[in-house]
Order: C-alpha cells, then sequence, then structure tokens
C-alpha cells in the first residue's frame, strides 16, 4: 500500500511538472471562454473563429497521453498490490481539467474552475462500466420522492437533524428542522408542476439542493459555507406532476416555462450531434434558482434559493425542427450583482431585463435571454466538446478506454455558451458517452 502511494505521489508530481511546461505555449480560443458582455468592442471580429490554434491542439493531445500513461502505471502497480495483504484495485480514473480566466488549460488546481472531465473505464471490464458509468454524483443526505407521505417526509427530516445535533455542529435542532422544513415545502409545491415532456427530446428527473447551515441551526447562503451541508435530492414523477398542481405563483409558472424551454431546446445536442455514431449526450443539468421577488431561471449560486436540475434523453424522441415559434420566447437567467457593464451590454444590444424590487437594496437583476441566441450557444457547446473528444480519443492507453466526457459550461445574458472558469455563472453541465464499446 506505501508503494502505490509513493507511486501515485510521484507520477501527479510528474504530471504537473508536464503540464506546466504544455501551457507555457497554444491558447485556447478567446470564444470559448469569453463571454461577449466580457469582450472590448476592437475584440468582436477577433474573436469571431473558434477554430483552436495548433499548438493548443498539441498541449491538449500532450496532456491526454501523459495522463493515459500515469493511469496504465498505476493500473499496474494496484496489480502489483494486489498480491499483498492490503490490496487495492483500479477500476474507473476521472481526469479533470480546468480553464483559467485567461483561457490556459491544466489539471484542475485552486485556481481555475472544472470545464472538462472525462472517464476511462478499465478496458474488457463491462461489468464496472455498467456499475460505474454516467458521473455518479455524490449520494443524497435526503432522497424525497412524489410518492412519500408527509408523514414520511416529516420523520425524514427530523431524523436529519436529530443526527445534526448529536454530532455537535447543530445547536438548534429545532430552527434546522424548521428550515429543512419549509425548503422541502416550497420545492415540493414547485415540482408539482413540472410539465409532462416525455414527447420533447428531454425530460428531468431529479431535483438537487444544497443546504448550508449555520452552528445555531439558520440556513445560509451556500456560497458563504456554513458549518453544515445537506444535499436534497428529489426524485421527479412526472405521472403525479402536473396533475396535482397547475402553475399559480410568477416562480411555479417560471418554473414551469424553463422546464419546457430546456427539454425542447436541448434537442440541439441530438439532432446535431457530431460525434459519429460512437457518442451521444445521456444527460444534462442546469443550476436554476429563485430571487426574492419569486422569479425562477439559470442563476448565480450565491444568495438565493437555487439547486441542479437534472434531465435525461427520452428514448421515444425522434429527430425534428424546433419550431420557429419558440424563436421569440425568452427565459430568466438571474445573476445577484450589480454589474454595470452587463446592463450597459443589454441596453446596447436590446436584452431586457428587470430588477427585483422585493427586498429593500435589489441587487437580483432578470435578464430575458432570447432562445434562439441560445440554441446557437448550444451549437458552440457541441463543438467544444467534439474537440476534446477527437483529442482523447487519439490516446490508445494500454488498459484504458475513454468512455465518458463531461463538459461545463457558463450562460452569458445573450445566450452564448463559455467553457466554465472561477467567475462561472448559470451554469450547465453536460455529459457525454460512448454508446460502442
Amino acid at each position: 500500500m506505501r508503494v502505490g502511494k509513493t507511486l501515485y505521489r510521484s507520477l501527479l508530481m510528474v504530471l504537473c511538472l508536464i503540464s506546466q511546461h504544455a501551457w507555457s505555449k497554444g491558447s485556447m480560443p478567446q470564444s470559448w471562454y469569453v463571454l461577449p458582455e466580457e469582450r472590448a468592442i476592437n475584440e468582436q471580429k477577433a474573436l469571431a473563429l473558434m477554430e483552436p490554434d495548433h499548438e493548443f491542439s498539441e498541449d491538449v493531445d500532450d496532456l491526454y497521453a501523459a495522463q493515459g500513461d500515469s493511469f496504465d502505471l498505476m493500473l499496474e502497480e494496484s496489480r502489483y498490490a494486489n498480491k499483498s495483504q492490503n490490496f487495492w484495485n483500479l477500476y474507473s480514473i476521472r481526469s479533470q481539467l480546468a480553464v483559467s480566466a485567461q483561457g490556459i488549460l491544466g489539471i484542475l488546481a485552486l485556481k481555475g474552475g472544472l470545464a472538462v472531465e472525462l472517464r476511462w473505464y478499465k478496458k474488457y471490464d463491462s461489468y464496472f462500466r455498467k456499475k460505474y458509468s454516467y458521473f455518479v454524483d455524490e449520494s443524497a443526505n435526503i432522497l424525497l420522492t412524489s410518492q412519500m407521505s408527509q408523514k414520511n417526509i416529516d420523520q425524514t427530516l427530523t431524523k436529519i437533524s436529530d443526527i445534526a445535533h448529536r454530532s455537535g455542529k447543530i445547536k438548534n435542532k429545532t430552527l434546522m428542522l424548521k428550515g429543512l422544513r419549509k425548503t422541502v415545502f416550497d420545492a415540493r409545491k414547485m415540482l408539482l408542476t413540472v410539465p409532462n415532456t416525455s414527447h420533447e427530446a428531454w425530460s428531468p428527473y431529479r431535483f438537487r439542493l444544497r443546504i448550508a447551515f449555520d452552528a445555531s441551526g439558520n440556513i445560509v447562503p451556500i456560497e458563504l459555507g456554513g458549518d453544515l451541508q445537506i444535499r436534497l435530492d428529489w426524485e421527479i414523477n412526472h405521472a403525479l406532476s402536473n396533475q396535482q398542481n397547475t402553475p399559480k405563483t410568477t416562480a411555479e409558472k417560471s418554473f414551469h416555462e424553463i422546464v419546457q424551454n430546456f427539454s425542447q431546446d436541448m434537442a440541439v445536442f441530438i439532432d446535431t450531434e457530431s460525434f459519429g455514431a460512437k457518442w451521444e449526450v445521456a444527460n444534462f443539468q442546469v443550476i436554476i434558482g429563485q430571487t426574492a421577488g419569486g422569479h425562477i431561471g439559470v442563476t448565480k449560486l450565491k444568495g438565493m434559493i437555487s439547486g441542479r436540475l437534472y434531465f435525461k434523453r427520452n428514448p421515444k424522441y425522434t429527430m425534428k425542427h424546433i419550431e420557429h415559434k419558440t424563436d421569440q420566447q425568452k427565459f430568466n437567467f438571474i445573476t445577484d450583482d450589480l454589474d454595470h457593464d452587463k446592463i450597459t451590454y443589454s441596453q446596447n444590444h436590446g436584452i431586457n431585463y428587470v430588477r427585483d424590487s422585493h427586498i429593500q437594496s435589489p441587487s437580483h437583476t432578470i435578464f430575458h435571454i432570447n432562445r434562439k441566441r441560445f440554441r446557437r450557444g448550444l451549437r458552440k457547446a457541441e463543438k467544444i466538446a467534439s474537440f476534446f473528444v477527437s483529442r482523447a480519443e487519439k490516446n490508445n492507453q494500454k488498459h484504458w478506454e475513454l468512455s465518458e466526457i463531461r463538459t461545463d459550461y457558463r450562460l452569458s445574458i445573450s445566450g452564448e455558451l463559455g467553457i466554465a472558469t472561477l467567475a462561472s455563472y448559470g451554469e450547465i453541465r453536460v455529459t457525454h458517452v460512448k454508446k460502442v464499446w
């Protein structure tokens, strides 16, 4: 076991040194990560081209090759350790790359946000590929379903608050339980308005809330940290949704619309898949949130109720052109800061927006994004993902095979997408999987 740890640390150090050398040249196209509202006027024309330069392509190839070689050595070491008493084994490996604010792609570290994540599975091991595929997320602390009675929900929430109190992280479990109940009640009411999108390309199947508490038991904005964080997953049942409750409030209507819009617009990834017969988009996630005024949309995380909505493909969907009548429709994009540059950009480009007037010092700005422009951004996102897939597939490793790739994007107020950085907001996460093994 000690030998394995030593080798792993050595490989990691060598890999970091390789990445530092590799990213001293070539650069990612600015149009891939610099959003329109962040660009100077004189940059607009120069950023129209989206092809990466030759040096950047070579750098990505070198990094993937170095990672693949390291993974082969790690697997061989694990097999050696298997002969000892305290054995360990490898079945899959995640390779995470981050992009900096300057467009430099490298190993995920303290600076830079996750942009591309690859998953490699051991060749000829179909059991573990099937068991661990589709980027299994962290398990939920609380799993709720539409079939659960209110009594069972209360029992689950009470159990969680009791455990938190006994652990010493929460002093006032009654206060924590009150916050949990309100959050679950609001989420349940909203999720019951989910439209049935089984005839569209995608359907939502899970809503995840990350709830943070301070030591006293109060809920705090997730960006502020907190002494305790709870992951709450709500499984969405279409048979029960939309039949028990119709949208009434601004938040419910907005949520209903955004689910409908994304179920339709993300068809771009199916109708124009450019990865060939071997790859497809399996699922995607969208960060959504609610302001004090009850507006819901794609959002930043800070200072508001927010969560991830998970979508999966509908197997019976047949490719069809998105109706032109949707081109003038909008959906909400919420920011929680007073960014005057974004407001100026919106005014100059005819993007409508409103301010949240339900709090004393309104900081939430709600931009209305044109869906046609958003679909244009999705096509760019598909092109970015296909680049990384094609570069990674060039490396034919001895023991490993690339099977999944996840890309994180941030949404522009103009509807475009760029690879996520530390300044990411309005995040969309797309998972591509290999169909042919």
